[in-house]
Formats: C-alpha cells, sequence, structure tokens
C-alpha cells in the first residue's frame, strides 16, 4: 500500500468520486449504474495496479536493479483482464450506452495524473 502515499488522496476521492456521480445522472435504469460502479471498481484496481506497477520500476531503476520484463508483462496482462472483463459484462448489460462508464474510466486516468502531478511538486 506504499503507492498510496504518491497519490493526493484528498484530490483523487473527491473528484473521482464527483465524476462517478455526475456521470451516473446521464444512466437510466438500475442495471446502468451497476454496470458502472462496477466499472468504477475495477477503473480503481487498474489504477491500483499501474501506480504500484510504476513505482516498482522506478525503485528498481534508481536503486541499479534490474527490472524484471515478466513481472511488468504479467502485471499488464492482469490490467487489460480486469478492464477487459469489466467492459465486456457492461456491454451485455447495457450495449452501446457502455461509453458513459467507459468515458468515466478516461477521465479517472486525468485525475489520477492531477492528483500525482500534486503529490510529487511537494
Amino acid at each position: 500500500m506504499q503507492f498510496l502515499k504518491k497519490i493526493d488522496l484528498k484530490v483523487f476521492i473527491p473528484y473521482s468520486l464527483a465524476t462517478t456521480l455526475v456521470f451516473s445522472f446521464f444512466l437510466n435504469g438500475t442495471n446502468e449504474i451497476l454496470v458502472l460502479f462496477v466499472v468504477y471498481i475495477a477503473t480503481l484496481i487498474n489504477l491500483a495496479l499501474l501506480v504500484n506497477l510504476l513505482m516498482k520500476m522506478f525503485e528498481l531503476k534508481l536503486s541499479g536493479g534490474e527490472i524484471k520484463p515478466l513481472n511488468i508483462i504479467t502485471m499488464f496482462i492482469l490490467k487489460l483482464i480486469i478492464m477487459f472483463t469489466a467492459l465486456t459484462w457492461g456491454i451485455h448489460l447495457v450495449g452501446n450506452r457502455i461509453i458513459i462508464p467507459l468515458l468515466n474510466y478516461i477521465l479517472q486516468i486525468l485525475i489520477l495524473t492531477f492528483a500525482m502531478r500534486r503529490t510529487m511538486s511537494k
């Protein structure tokens, strides 16, 4: 959980929840809201894996250690499986309205970038 120190949670959590709440107003019915929140949880897991992976890579690079390509490939495959599963399940439930959770996913990446920049500049 050391990667949480690199994220300014006071910035990430409110903006993340606010954008998800705003996107939920564009949805019709409980199936679409359920899909949005399942994709949101998958997004949070995906972003946590991304930050964790990048931290490990930077620490190994700075300490002069060797970065093992198998670990990187395994982590990226795991990230892809998580998002692919959530989005595929969402497509089966809501069809082409999956664009709303997908836009939320893209916005979450931007929010994470903003929260990381603020933490690293302090």
